[in-house]
């Protein structure tokens, strides 16, 4: 038996929901429902049918009916208890209202985790549980048992409106929520959080002036000052510089306490054993000592300390007792100086008692004056006080505070540089949304641990637009220029210094870190001992030489920003000089000569900066390889420099470009290799043109270069689709002489070999091992070869069908990457492990990773793989049930593609696929799944065939069976095995053979596959009238199921659909939850009559009478 409250009071009987006809039977089972579970008195009831004024037989009346609903609801649902009734519910949603409040609380758990798409699934469902636009128990006449419960439920409904609203602004989806925002500010406009919410979308819109509008809008409505929050969120806005505050930021000013916690620690025992006075703690301007101290403070004020805050600064160390002013008694502050002034103060810590020290957090002691240390001095020692000193590291403490350290009262504590994870935890709070993998390490190392300049950091980098969202992700982009508190910072530190010693900092600015060889070179040695002596520069030995650093990674940002531009010139030449003056025999000696010769304005080595440039290429680093080929070929133009400015370019992305620069005839002598390759490259990635990139490639047969071109070959070969011919040409250049073939080509042809082994279905046999022990043998002068063989690995994995061993490669090396010296290679793995993280069920965590990926490519695209992502993207978002969100990435996909990178082409079309069954287009989908099937087999690719035959019965089609059997045999993997099990079992609605391929995907990591067939296991199991392993069955499903939390399949999503209906019934309900019957037959090619029958046939066999009861069973917004 079910119940629906919200709205008008309707009950589930035979298949349709019925209206309790007599008002007075409605109240009573509206009072039951309120307490479901509970007995309800008879003396409650009558009260509620009739007020103060029941007849003389109501009790009987109430009992005449109760009878006639137990008629409608059923005997067991409704008990006579000993004075009153109860009704009984289950668990497993009998009453809609108690669905919806499951609902709201499920989303918001994962709200608070910070699972935004999760949270948006869960309260969007919770929501359509509101099927219509009216009150709760809408025909039932108020009462005020009813009434609470409804006002409950309609307040509930407005919190989870906003929290739904909240989350997709905070997933960047602010675009699309601007007029439903406004709707819902017009609808209900006291409630400040909608005026909030409509503000930070517009200003993300970089909509600022109606922001700001809205502000004055809701001042009006709301006829008084609005709240705090709507106040700071303002002031935000005015704030920015044209840039949206992250929703949170201007809301929660103060960041959270992390990484303290064992410093903490220490001081809390210190207080509570009692040996102790106190603790000094130490360490640089703005590493975070006077939050530690007001957070002590807070603790020992709540468990019962008196405490007392005393803040030292410049201008009150002129004034004898002026910074301990606040701990004497008022008005009583003795004339006499010294010993009156300490009793006094002591007298006054005495009023509060002998039981508990006062605790007194004592802020930058190093600027006491020592009238006011030596009270504090004395406090502790007279056991009065429990002092929390704390000083800048470095700066000269008043003898009295360090006697406090000395004697053995205060413990010393340095206070160090906050952990990564702690700085993860800060920029999370921030930041609202996920921050691109590069951009968090730039932000970390940055502010190497430091609070302060993490947050100055972060506002300066806001306000000048080089922190900015794009596709719901933060990335850094264009020049970060330090303003405001951080120049002040380093102005103050630079004040007491010689004249000379601020060349020191300024050469280190532009160049560090550099060798104290040739830093002495260029300064005055006593200078550089001066900035070591003020904690401005710091002096390492790495390896057999001593190199010189600024003492903070932000000293350079900031020291670079205050020099004039021909003074900056200047420096850089001088170090260009000095260095190109040196053997030149370090690793990136050549590429910081390159670079400071460009930053100094005189090209003097051309030929040193076409080798920067490469370096540049090969650490991923495709801006600084544009700049340098640029300047290479304006000093000394060549085709050699043109072809390297070519291959850049292409890099980048932008062929015609590339194109351009090229000549169009082939030259003469040692220049055609450099051409040829490039001509390769722009031909294939930049147009699609195999085989103009082959001819070109041909031109080196027999020729010097011809290995490195049968390198390229093999990576435009797997591109192209063509596997088998990839590993023949590994096969003849991994098994010639190594002394005929560069390092550079083995390492290429080894990871392209790796790669098209997955895709045939075949052993790596060794190509990997080959070329990880090249790559991690040269991997200072090839960075990128441990960043290709780990990509082609994990795409090898994700072909077979393994998709946790691609996921721990995929994830490995992208940490490995960015913890190195090259970040910017993570783009790969990163967009990779989102193509596995959706194979494996787990969509929302691959739409993080595939957003990431295409961020990280713009302007570095060198594989053309956001082509590949963005449907990627499209598959995510239709995994998740968002249709439009779906379709929305799936027509970037198609406006990317440029014919290159067929070996991925039936990947982007089961992402058209699986788009169009989100769509409800499951006959669509099932041909385009299909003919994704037949281009893999086409291109000679069997282990994704074999999946996008699958993906077809997956999507309702059928007949792939035998190509699956034949498929299993010729390739004899695990994964061609399970699913061709898997396929017998779906056609033979075998039970056993599901459950075993549900085990089969589990072990591989296909745990949404693997969630499917456990599923269909279970509708076997008791079709077949097994109810005990029906029963095990559904326990293994639905622990499957809950690891791919919110994926949506025709196999999964609608469970009760996939059993009864047909594949047509199935595509007319999944379309008819949200269109009109015109608009589907418009889409499926049919007329109005056929859709009208078909959805008569779907009510008739799911027992619902409405669009909107369609809607809420398939878990969907139906549009009012």
């Amino acid at each position: 038996m079910r119940f629906r409250m919200l709205g008008p009071l309707r009950v589930r009987s035979d298949s349709r929901w019925v209206r309790v006809a007599a008002q007075q039977q409605r109240v009573v089972l509206a009072v039951l429902l309120v307490e479901a579970g509970r007995v309800v008195s008879t003396d409650r009831l009558v009260d509620a049918v009739w007020g103060e004024r029941p007849p003389r037989t109501a009790v009987n009346t109430i009992a005449a009916y109760v009878t006639r609903l137990r008629r409608l609801v059923g005997g067991d649902a409704l008990a006579g208890r000993r004075r009153g009734y109860e009704l009984i519910v289950g668990d497993d949603g009998d009453i809609d209202a108690l669905v919806f409040e499951r609902g709201v609380a499920s989303g918001r758990r994962e709200l608070e985790a910070g699972r935004l798409d999760s949270a948006v699934a869960g309260l969007g469902r919770a929501l359509a549980m509101w099927q219509v636009p009216e009150p709760v128990l809408a025909d039932v006449p108020p009462t005020r048992w009813v009434e609470a419960r409804a006002s409950e439920l309609e307040h509930l409904r407005q919190c989870a409106v906003e929290d739904h609203a909240g989350a997709r602004v905070r997933l960047g989806r602010h675009t699309d929520l601007v007029d439903e925002l406004d709707r819902l500010v017009r609808q209900n406009p006291l409630r400040e959080r909608r005026w909030a919410l409509l503000m930070t979308a517009l200003d993300r819109c970089g909509r600022r002036a109606e922001a700001l509008e809205t502000y004055e809008r809701a001042r009006r409505v709301l006829e008084s000052e609005p709240g705090p929050r709507l106040r700071e969120l303002r002031q935000a806005i005015l704030m920015s510089d044209d840039v949206a505050a992250p929703s949170g930021y201007a809301e929660q000013r103060r960041w959270p306490f992390v990484g303290r916690d064992g410093e903490l620690d220490t001081i809390q025992a210190c207080l509570r054993l009692g040996a102790a006075g106190g603790v000094v703690v130490s360490g640089p301007a703005g590493i975070g000592k006077t939050r530690l101290a007001q957070e002590m403070l807070a603790l020992a004020q709540a468990s019962g300390h008196r405490t007392e805050w005393v803040a030292a600064t410049g201008a009150l160390a002129s004034i004898p007792f002026g910074a301990v002013a606040g701990l004497l008694p008022a008005g009583q502050v003795p004339e006499d100086r010294g010993v009156p002034v300490l009793a006094a103060a002591a007298a006054r810590l005495r009023e509060h008692g002998p039981a508990r020290r006062v605790v007194i957090g004592v802020d930058d002691a190093h600027l006491l004056d020592p009238g006011s240390a030596a009270l504090i001095g004395h406090l502790v020692a007279q056991r009065l006080a429990f002092a929390i000193v704390t000083c800048r590291a470095g700066a000269p403490v008043p003898d009295t505070i360090t006697a406090l350290w000395k004697d053995g009262q205060a413990p010393w504590i340095d206070l160090v540089s906050l952990p990564a994870a702690a700085v993860d935890r800060l920029l999370d709070h921030t930041l609202d949304g996920d921050i691109d993998g590069v951009t968090r390490r730039w932000l970390r190392d940055l502010a190497d641990g430091n609070p302060l300049a993490l947050r100055e950091l972060l506002s300066t980098a806001l306000a000048g637009r080089t922190l900015r969202q794009r596709h719901g992700v933060w990335r850094l982009s264009g020049d970060y220029r330090p303003q405001g508190a951080l120049q002040q910072l380093l102005a103050e530190r630079l004040r007491p210094l010689g004249p000379r010693t601020p060349v020191v900092l300024e050469l280190l600015a532009c160049g560090e870190p550099l060798p104290l060889t040739l830093l002495a070179r260029l300064a005055d040695p006593a200078s550089i001992d001066e900035a070591e002596a003020h904690g401005l520069a710091v002096s390492e030995r790495v390896g057999d030489r001593v190199q010189v650093r600024l003492a903070h990674p932000l000293y350079g940002e900031v020291l670079r920003a205050r020099l004039p531009a021909g003074r900056a010139r200047q420096l850089w030449w001088r170090l260009a000089s000095a260095l190109l003056d040196t053997p030149m025999r370090r690793r990136d000696d050549l590429l910081r000569a390159a670079l400071w010769q460009v930053e100094g304005s005189a090209v003097v080595r051309p030929d040193v900066v076409r080798i920067g440039a490469r370096q540049a290429v090969n650490r991923a680093d495709l801006a600084l390889a544009e700049r340098l080929a640029r300047a290479a070929r304006d000093a000394e133009p060549s085709v050699d420099a043109d072809a390297l400015l070519a291959e850049v370019l292409e890099y980048r992305g932008r062929s015609s470009e590339a194109a351009a620069v090229l000549q169009e005839e082939p030259p003469d002598g040692d220049e055609l290799l450099p051409w040829a390759l490039a001509r390769a490259e722009t031909s294939y990635w930049g147009h699609g043109d195999a085989s103009a990139a082959e001819q070109a490639l041909d031109l080196l047969r027999g020729r010097p270069g011809a290995d490195l071109a049968e390198g390229i070959r093999s990576w435009i070969l797997l591109f192209d689709g063509r596997c088998a011919a990839v590993l023949e040409s590994a096969d003849r250049l991994l098994g010639s002489d190594p002394a005929s073939a560069s390092t550079q080509a083995r390492i290429w042809v080894a990871a392209a070999a790796t790669a098209a082994t997955g895709f045939l279905g075949r052993p790596a046999t060794g190509y990997y091992e080959r070329g990880l022990a090249l790559a991690e043998a040269y991997q200072a002068e090839m960075p990128w070869g441990l960043v290709q063989l780990g990509v082609a690995r994990s795409l090898a994995f994700l072909a077979l069908g393994e998709p946790d061993a691609a996921w721990e490669v995929a994830d490995e090396g992208y940490r490995q990457v960015l913890s190195g010296q090259s970040p910017m290679m993570s783009a790969g793995h990163v967009g990779f492990r989102g193509l596995v993280e959706c194979a494996q069920g787990r969509p929302a965590d691959g739409d993080r990773s595939l957003r990431e990926a295409i961020n990280a490519l713009d302007g570095r695209d060198t594989l053309r793989l956001t082509h590949l992502f963005l449907a990627g993207l499209a598959t995510s978002a239709a995994l998740r049930g968002s249709a439009g969100d779906a379709r929305t990435w799936m027509d970037r996909a198609d406006r990317a593609g440029n014919g290159a990178n067929r070996l991925f082409a039936p990947w982007v079309v089961l992402g058209n696929a699986w788009t169009l069954a989100a769509e409800g287009r499951l006959t669509d989908a099932v041909n385009t799944a299909r003919y994704a099937a037949d281009l893999a087999r086409g291109t000679g690719l069997p282990s994704v065939e074999a999946a996008a035959r699958y993906d077809v019965l997956r999507l309702g089609g059928d007949g792939e069976r035998h190509r699956l059997d034949e498929l299993a045999t010729a390739l004899g993997t695990p994964m061609s095995h399970a699913l061709a099990d898997a396929a017998r079992g779906l056609k033979q609605a075998d039970g056993q053979a599901l459950s075993q391929a549900a085990d089969a995907f589990a072990r591989l990591g296909h745990r949404l596959l693997a969630a499917e067939t456990a599923t269909r296991a279970v509708h076997a199991h008791r079709d077949a009238g097994l109810a005990g392993k029906a029963a095990l069955a559904q326990e293994r499903a639905a622990a499957l199921r809950g690891r791919c939390p919110v994926a949506v399949t025709p196999l999964l999503g609608h469970e009760r659909i996939a059993a009864v209906l047909t594949r047509r019934e199935r595509e007319v309900a999944l379309l008819a939850a949200r269109h009109s019957s015109r608009a589907i037959a418009q889409r499926l090619g049919l007329t109005v009559a056929t859709v009208n029958n078909n959805l008569a046939r779907v009510y008739g066999k799911l027992g619902i009478g409405n669009r909107a009861q369609l809607a809420a069973l398939l878990g969907m917004d139906h549009p009012h």
